[in-house]
């Protein structure tokens, strides 16, 4: 520009700086006023010779191409934050307000539309002081295991939380986002660092948030009651602005890359299995060097940030209660609506109104003041835990029963004799599936109660392979006698008579 204001040829300033004669001419027409006389260079600074050079000049009343683009900034910049609206469709509309040929092409257009969506989009850098908060959050990506029993693929959400300061991170699998797995999870994670921070933060989960505001976010009353609990405040961040917990987004990324990688395909029955996994990781990750320091997390923790923190003065966690009053049905079982799953009380209570009072881990149910029944927390849909005191005599008969195995069976027959094992063993093999014969068998077993395991073994003595073996047989030949009427050392087969209008149970079988 200078070689052009002391009247150095087009020609010669091409060859010494390598530039093209019509750039130099485009640059020598933006530096004149009314195209003739040429400002003072000298007298500008660099920001007033770019001006020169890219903004507008007014030719009358009229503006440059550059300069009526500017001329609706706000316009686009508003439009853009509209729904559906997008950059092609601007440049349309601006194609036409500019008559063609005028008009910048779709690319020059939106990088003027970048670069002013740029400017308003800064950041600022707020820092993080030691011991003033920690950022909680869930994972985007969830972890899962194979439930042994049901064979069914579970899936966990994954809480993290990370102290800005030192990062030191903490993280664990839950079977959901409930209020009480959000709150015992923070408390776990206080527990985890051994004190507390000034402040909780978290995005504006409906776990934690009841009514989300940039100023002034309504807790729930759970998170409301862990504060007070931990000697602590809580709040939620901003609508939509997930850098006001930046480090724990941060965390999030890390916790990915350094455990779910490692443990994603591990083969794991439930969830407490996840979850020492998930923590032999994370002893790993939060004890591995870092390069900005040479330090732990846990090292820059206990050195730079434990002594700024609160100290934890609760020895135990927080345990959540919930509560709700139902009534028992007929099979003595109420139904946990939160997880479809049904408990056993006393048999007593059939049709009375109870109450359930129920933490993550166990379920107590009560009538009046007095404890009834306690179980351990089932969270399988449908399912049914029952204890056998709470049964009915001939139900637990009945469990018992489902609960025989054919060996079993067959062993409790031999301690009769060889005899009853046989019929035994023949009743087994009779049916189709084993399991349909079990009643039968135990008939059989348990005639020795009433009668004598000498006169079953006796009477079961007198059943021939070719007879068709089962309960009332024995049982009838029993009831009359069939066992005393052989002299001792005599033993005829108990057949079926031979007789033209008899078919013998083969042929019977083949004509059906």
């Amino acid at each position: 520009m200078q070689s052009l204001s002391q009247g150095t040829s087009i020609m010669e300033i091409s060859r010494k700086y390598g530039l093209s004669r019509n750039t130099i001419k485009k640059y020598r027409n933006l530096l004149r006023d009314d195209g003739v006389n040429m400002p003072p260079i000298t007298d500008m600074d660099d920001e007033q010779l770019s001006e020169q050079l890219q903004s507008p000049v007014k030719e009358g009343d009229n503006y440059t191409r550059y300069g009526r683009l500017k001329a609706r900034k706000e316009q686009y910049l508003r439009s853009l934050t509209q729904k559906h609206m997008t950059k092609q469709l601007l440049w349309e509309q601006y194609k036409e307000e500019e008559e063609g040929d005028n008009a910048y092409s779709n690319s020059q257009f939106s990088y003027y539309l970048h670069k002013w969506e740029s400017q308003q989009k800064t950041v600022m850098v707020l820092g993080s002081k030691p011991g003033d908060r920690l950022e909680v959050d869930y994972a985007g990506d969830k972890l899962k295991y194979i439930d042994k029993e049901s064979g069914e693929i579970k899936q966990c959400d994954v809480l993290v939380c990370v102290l800005p300061y030192s990062d030191l991170i903490y993280c664990e699998a839950q079977e959901d986002q409930s209020q009480m797995n959000f709150v015992e999870g923070i408390g776990r994670s206080l527990h985890y660092i051994g004190n507390v921070p000034k402040l909780i933060i978290s995005d504006n989960l409906k776990s934690g948030v009841k009514k989300a505001d940039n100023y002034e976010p309504t807790l729930t009353e759970l998170c409301e009651q862990m504060s007070l609990y931990y000697e602590t405040h809580m709040t939620a961040t901003r609508v939509r602005k997930p850098r006001d917990k930046a480090s724990v987004e941060r965390s999030v990324t890390l916790v990915y890359q350094r455990i779910y990688a490692v443990i994603e395909n591990s083969p794991l029955a439930n969830l407490t299995e996840l979850n020492r996994l998930i923590s032999k990781e994370l002893e790993y990750l939060n004890h591995r060097k870092m390069e900005r320091n040479n330090l732990s997390r846990w090292e820059e923790y206990l050195e730079l940030e434990k002594s700024y923190m609160l100290p934890l003065k609760a020895s135990k966690l927080m345990e959540v209660k919930k509560s709700r009053v139902g009534k028992v049905g007929r099979n003595y079982h109420i139904s946990l609506t939160e997880d479809r799953h049904y408990y056993s009380v006393p048999k007593e209570y059939v049709s009375e109104e109870v109450k359930m009072i129920y933490t993550l881990r166990e379920v107590e149910i009560y009538k009046g003041h007095k404890r009834i029944a306690v179980h351990l927390r089932d969270r399988r849909k449908h399912q049914y835990t029952t204890k056998a005191e709470h049964m009915p005599a001939h139900h637990k008969e009945m469990q018992k029963i489902r609960g025989y195995t054919s060996e079993d069976l067959i062993c409790q027959a031999k301690e009769i004799g060889e005899h009853t094992q046989r019929v035994v063993i023949e009743i087994l093999q009779s049916r189709l599936y084993i399991e349909q014969s079990f009643l039968s068998v135990v008939g059989v077993i348990r005639l020795q109660n009433k009668y004598s395991k000498e006169r079953v073994e006796k009477a079961c003595s007198l059943i021939s392979p070719e007879m068709k073996a089962n309960y009332m047989l024995v049982k009838t030949m029993l009831e009359n006698h069939m066992d005393k009427r052989q002299p001792e050392g005599e033993v005829e087969d108990y057949k079926t008579i031979a007789h033209t209008n008899i078919r013998h149970v083969t042929n019977f079988q083949n004509n059906i």
